[in-house]
């Protein structure tokens, strides 16, 4: 059995399994971090569209925020209301939309050419706004507003010398013509450049982002084609390996057992084992079976055909014809009594090699009984009574001497032939018949059913 074990040679199924399911999980833990990888990149891409729109919102109300300041200024220098210097003030010093707006821009933008076109235009807001101040402050005394009622921050602007000298109207005109001046307008144009600078230097780097999560975006789904792809190859190859190493193995084995011949060593080595341990099994059951058959249908003492295989034999072989050869050794219960058993068994051993020697291969030597032994002398007929009469002399002369201790001894022979054979007639009968006749003669001797 050792050496069966060792016969055993081939791929491992449990090291296939091992093997495979490692690789399918080292792939499915590729497949899902470039899947995750993925949604971080779209996560990323679209907290960075969401921060270009806070950003190009906040560009925007810098600059609307800066030109609702202008118009608020220009309709009090215009009108004298009062309520356009309180929401002005409102805006300037508690809302601050403007600096609030770049706050934020400078906390989500990344792009700092962008932050920088967006603080130049604050410093351009600012001169504006100090511009706008002044002429309010024009025009507050030009209308001879009371400046306790104004805020802070214009209550204690200061004018000129020469602005202080003017007349109510000229302070006035001087606070509009600053309003409406072309160094005004500059300002305002350049802020507006500024502001649309910054939102298109903003939308380009969106833009490269939006090319940097694609070009990330497409190396991640090759890679994921080409993972999915080794992935389907792994799983063709476990079934591959299940068909080849088990299934196809194991079928085999199946019909095999079912036809009951020795099994092939294919598949993985645990077939393989399962396979030399069965054949190792079924070759002891045949020897086992051939030994049971061969004790079944022989004699244990002298080697011979029994009773049983006689009749066989002869039930066999009748259509083919033979001479049948009925041998009883002569007065042996004297050689058991006088030499004992021993002797006896010796005897009928003896016996049986002298009737091997005598007949041929084909001819079929018995022991039916006690000291009873026959012969089936195959393919002869009647015509062969001389050969028979010359086999039963070198029969009778070997046995006539002694051998080894063994004492001499005679034999009585009736024969009879198929082709003699008539119907409802039994051939044992018929030989039985004949040896009856040498008995009554006096033993030793040989006749033929007539």
């Amino acid at each position: 059995m050792e050496q069966q074990k060792k016969r055993g040679t081939g791929l491992s199924l449990r090291f296939v399994i091992v093997v495979m399911f490692v690789l399918a999980a080292v792939i499915s833990g590729q497949l899902l971090y470039n899947m995750l990888r993925t949604s971080e990149s779209y996560e990323g891409l679209r907290r960075a569209t969401e921060d270009y729109i806070v950003c190009q919102d906040d560009a925007y109300k810098i600059r609307e925020t800066n030109s609702d300041l202008g118009e608020r200024a220009r309709n009090f220098v215009i009108s004298g209301s009062m309520d356009e210097v309180a929401a002005y003030f409102e805006e300037l010093e508690n809302t601050r939309t403007r600096d609030r707006a770049l706050e934020e821009i400078q906390g989500l933008a990344a792009d700092k050419q962008a932050i920088k076109h967006l603080e130049l235009a604050m410093q351009l807001s600012s001169r504006m706004t100090s511009m706008q101040q002044h002429a309010m402050r024009l025009a507050a005394e030009g209308y001879g507003i009371d400046l306790s009622a104004c805020p802070e921050g214009l209550r204690t602007l200061r004018l000129t010398e020469k602005e202080n000298k003017q007349t109510a109207q000229e302070q006035l005109v001087t606070a509009r013509e600053l309003l409406f001046s072309l160094d005004y307008r500059m300002l305002e144009n350049q802020l507006n450049v500024r502001t649309e600078l910054s939102k298109t230097q903003l939308l380009t780097a969106m833009q490269k982002k939006q090319l940097e999560v694609a070009e990330q975006h497409d190396r991640l789904l090759k890679s994921q084609r080409n993972l999915i792809t080794a992935l389907m190859a792994v799983l063709l190859l476990v079934l591959i390996f299940v068909l080849t190493l088990v299934v196809y193995p194991v079928s085999r084995m199946i019909t095999g057992i079912r036809a009951g011949t020795p099994l092939k060593d294919r598949g993985s080595v645990e077939i393989q084992f399962l396979a030399h341990a069965y054949n190792h099994v079924f070759h002891q059951m045949q020897e086992a079976n051939k030994k049971l058959s061969y004790e079944a249908a022989h004699d244990p003492l002298t080697g011979l055909y029994n009773r049983s295989s006689f009749e066989l034999l002869q039930r066999q072989n009748m259509d083919r014809g033979f001479a049948l050869l009925l041998i009883d050794v002569d007065k042996f219960k004297l050689i058991n009594d006088t030499y004992g058993h021993d002797m006896g068994d010796k005897v009928l051993t003896r016996v049986a090699h002298v009737l091997q020697d005598s007949f041929r291969g084909a001819d079929k030597v018995c022991r039916i009984g006690g000291d009873e032994f026959c012969v089936l002398m195959m393919d002869a007929s009647s015509a062969v009574k001389d050969v028979i009469r010359s086999k039963v002399g070198a029969v009778a002369k070997a046995l006539g001497t002694e051998v080894d201790g063994v004492p001499p001894v005679t034999v009585s022979i009736g024969v009879a032939f198929t082709d003699k054979l008539k119907e409802n007639e039994s051939l044992y009968k018929n030989a039985d018949r004949a040896l009856y006749k040498v008995k009554e003669s006096g033993r030793n001797g040989c006749e033929f059913d007539s």
